[in-house]
């Protein structure tokens, strides 16, 4: 499923979780930020939001584009292969999420992550991708 935000929407994750006594959006695929003219703002995102709102797949997709801003919590990890990025974490229960980024014509901005790397540049540009993996496989400890 997917929710689309619309003019003045923008979601605090932790507030949602407190003014909802733990409930969030439940069975959701994406989430869309895209509508043309409307800027939105996702923040506090954490592992455990993706865990509770997503099917057993555990996978977030989140449509942005310019003027957008997703903020991250600290425990989400930027991964990457030479076709894709991702950030991926852990939560407390050993179940792991993974969010996806996708941006529209033009780039959205991102902020927070362990690694502090902005994954909409990772995405928009194949090259960037291709840098950041080999960089992986230079560092044996998995970090860029």
């Amino acid at each position: 499923d997917t929710v689309w935000l619309r003019f003045d929407e923008d979601i605090d994750f932790a507030e949602m979780r407190v003014e909802n006594n733990g409930l969030l959006l439940k069975n959701i695929e994406t989430l869309d930020l895209t509508r043309e003219g409307f800027d939105h703002e996702l923040t506090n995102l954490s592992v455990q939001d993706v865990l509770d709102m997503t099917d057993s797949r555990n996978e977030l997709t989140i449509k942005a584009d310019d003027g957008d801003v997703i903020n991250l919590s600290d425990e989400w990890e930027l991964k990457t292969n030479e076709t894709e990025s991702w950030y991926e974490a852990t939560g407390s229960d050993s179940r792991t999420a993974k969010l996806y980024i996708k941006d529209g014509k033009t780039a959205a901005t991102v902020t927070g992550g362990s690694n502090g790397i902005d994954s909409t540049s990772a995405m928009a540009d194949p090259e960037f991708l291709k840098q950041i993996a080999d960089s992986l496989k230079a560092n044996s400890d998995g970090s860029v």
